[in-house]
């Protein structure tokens, strides 16, 4: 027998559940190893302490608290009489009027719910429509010159839709109330085929081709519209131009023609090709010259 096992085998040889196999082996290794006797000694004497101190009476707190809780335990319990009315009912009785006190209350709350979640998904606008002098004064001097934007309609006509005509005026004390037709902008022609200086482009649906023609297609002429003088930048070529663009966060303008003649850019395009062209050179901060230009003449194919 080793030392960790003889030391293991300690409390089953002083409590007697060792067979005599074992015990005779451990017997020998004590006659043989004299520090797991030493350690045995000293262990034997614990183990005699405990005995004798769980042999001895208990001490008078320990006594005191198990006769308090024995007097607790053996009281016997007292009958607790119920004052309820319902303890009389049946189980089942009490459950159905549960169910129809509860689908009772819920009639009565679903309108109120209802009304609450039609308010919350579908809140109510308000337009308000000042009428005072100053009001209307300061609403007209924001609003563009009829003359800017005749002319900007002339140069770069949108393709949109009327959302609402109406032009309604009425006299109040304070001032005249105006409400000017709006425009609602929509999608510009798609480009079909483009040569000798016309372009086909297609107003509404796909394109439709038949013997390699798009037959509901429209042929709009190509025309000056600008010419922008780049001889401060030094650009010369298609690749310069882009680059200047992109210096200034700004795309490649699709679908129009660039001519490059002595640091001078002329751009051909059909106006309903490029729209806000005006914005798109004032965010550029490039001089721009615009050529007067009449409506482009449509002709269907």
């Amino acid at each position: 027998m080793k030392c960790a096992n003889c030391e293991k085998a300690f409390t089953d040889y002083l409590s007697g559940e060792m067979n005599p196999e074992r015990t005779a082996k451990f017997e020998a290794h004590l006659e043989k190893c004299k520090k797991c006797r030493d350690e045995f000694k000293d262990f034997k004497k614990t183990w005699a302490k405990l005995a004798d101190a769980l042999n001895s009476e208990k001490l008078p707190e320990l006594k005191l608290e198990c006769s308090q809780r024995k007097k607790i335990l053996d009281k016997p319990a007292s009958a607790k009489i119920s004052t309820s009315k319902f303890k009389h009912y049946p189980t089942t009785l009490k459950f159905a009027a549960a169910i129809i006190l509860g689908v009772f209350i819920g009639l009565i709350a679903m309108p109120l719910f209802r009304k609450q979640i039609a308010r919350e998904a579908f809140p109510r606008r308000y337009i308000h429509y000042k009428t005072t002098e100053k009001s209307y004064e300061a609403v007209k001097r924001k609003m563009m010159h009829p003359k800017a934007a005749s002319e900007l309609r002339t140069a770069i006509p949108i393709a949109s839709k009327k959302s609402s005509v109406s032009v309604i005026k009425s006299k109040t004390d304070a001032a005249e109330k105006e409400i000017i037709e709006c425009e609602e902008p929509v999608a510009a022609p798609v480009l079909v085929n483009e040569s000798n200086g016309n372009i086909q482009v297609i107003r509404k649906g796909k394109p439709q081709y038949k013997n390699g023609i798009c037959a509901n297609a429209e042929i709009t002429e190509l025309k000056k519209v600008y010419f922008l003088d780049f001889s401060r930048n030094n650009i010369k070529s298609e690749k310069d131009f882009e680059a200047f663009l992109k210096k200034h966060n700004m795309p490649m303008p699709s679908r129009v023609k660039l001519d490059f003649k002595e640091n001078k850019v002329t751009i051909h395009a059909c106006p309903e090709m490029m729209r806000n062209l005006d914005e798109f050179f004032k965010k550029i901060n490039a001089p721009a010259q615009k050529l007067d230009m009449p409506e482009p003449e449509q002709k269907k194919i």
